[in-house]
């Protein structure tokens, strides 16, 4: 296999209708062999916005753009998908166990986009929309970007195998149909080492959480910025 390096890094917009449910920042570090993950709450305030405002009156590409400028780096693709086909790409590629340290039993009626969620303690088989809600659960109800980013840096690890990387281009099929993306069947026919060297069980790859704080008004807290920018620089 050639040699692989350099950084990409990717926003992950997941959403309901017109409504903004989270934001998810991956950046994939092959010089370091190495995921990075962070999470928005749909509520964090940019420039005196927040964001589910932004992609409500004008969409992916610009809450793209004032993530870019708020933190001044850049990224290289963008995906927005609204959740039920989130969910059906993640279960294409399978659920996997996570443990859960207590038991959650929670119900949101106050937004657009209800939910309700009830997970056992201890290990659980984690399925594509049970994801989607542990993540809104964790960074608007617990305000925890920790858990969120967890959760989210496991199904990356556990998903990355060599199972999908055999039926790839069936699922990057469904991805396409299903998602608004700047990535295109080129830019995915050529990565294909990449996703090699990813899937390869021999791979031990290194897994960073970028947590972010927030005060009272749903702005990123300054110490907290600066740590967060850090881990998607390139």
């Amino acid at each position: 296999m050639p040699q692989i390096s350099g950084k990409t890094n990717y926003i992950i917009i997941i959403s309901k209708n017109d409504t903004l449910l989270f934001t998810e920042l991956v950046q994939v570090d092959f010089d370091n062999t190495a995921y990075k993950v962070g999470t928005l709450k749909a509520d964090t305030v940019i420039d005196g916005v927040p964001l589910s405002k932004t992609f409500k009156n004008s969409g992916t590409e610009n809450v793209k753009n004032a993530v870019e400028t708020y933190l001044g780096l850049t990224f290289d693709y963008y995906i927005q998908m609204e959740n039920d086909a989130f969910s059906e790409l993640f279960d294409a590629m399978g659920d996997f166990s996570y443990p859960i340290a207590s038991e959650i039993k929670y119900k949101e009626n106050e937004s657009d986009i209800s939910y309700s969620l009830k997970v056992k303690a201890g290990e659980q088989n984690i399925k594509g929309m049970q994801l989607v809600n542990m993540v809104r659960y964790y960074l608007d109800h617990e305000n925890n970007t920790s858990a969120a980013n967890d959760l989210l840096l496991n199904s990356l690890i556990r998903q990355m195998n060599q199972t999908n990387l055999q039926k790839s281009e069936k699922l990057f099929s469904q991805f396409a149909t299903n998602a608004q993306s700047n990535i295109s069947v080129r830019e995915f026919s050529i990565s294909g080492d990449k996703f090699s060297l990813l899937c390869d069980e021999r791979t031990a790859a290194n897994a960073y959480s970028a947590i972010v704080r927030y005060d009272e008004n749903n702005t990123i807290e300054k110490d907290s910025l600066q740590k967060f920018k850090g881990y998607f620089v390139k």
